[in-house]
């Protein structure tokens, strides 16, 4: 019992710790507040997690949540084990409601996942639809 309450007790520091460093500190840069790209980022692989299912032909991840312009963005498609694409998947990106631009992505070997990255050159909150054979 008391190895179990030593152990809460530990971690209860390292978490105060951590914020302390990482937001209440008043030294921490507002525009590069690391511990809120770290939440972000958290709840952004959960929630595209969340719904996936057996049943599912592929999943769409993207690296990062929170992008500032200029930054590099990386996409990875998973199709489904057992079930190869036909054709190269294409990813269309929109930002406010209009077209931005479509990237095609690319393999390195046949089992690999595809992949894509691209870089914003403008503000806004973007939206990506994969079009594949067979989607």
């Amino acid at each position: 019992v008391a190895c179990g309450l030593w152990l809460v007790a530990c971690g209860l520091w390292l978490v105060a710790c951590g914020l302390w460093r990482w937001s209440l500190n008043a030294k921490s840069e507002a525009s590069n507040n690391v511990y809120d790209k770290f939440w972000n980022q958290l709840l952004l692989n959960l929630i595209a997690r969340s719904s996936a299912k057996p049943t599912d032909q592929m999943s769409l991840t993207v690296s990062s949540a929170n992008v500032k312009r200029g930054e590099k963005v990386h996409f990875t498609l998973n199709p489904k084990p057992g079930a190869p694409l036909s054709e190269t998947p294409r990813l269309m990106l929109s930002v406010n409601e209009s077209e931005a631009t479509t990237l095609p992505l690319n393999q390195e070997t046949p089992d690999a996942p595809w992949k894509a990255s691209f870089v914003p050159d403008q503000n806004g909150r973007f939206r990506g639809t994969v079009d594949a054979a067979g989607d």
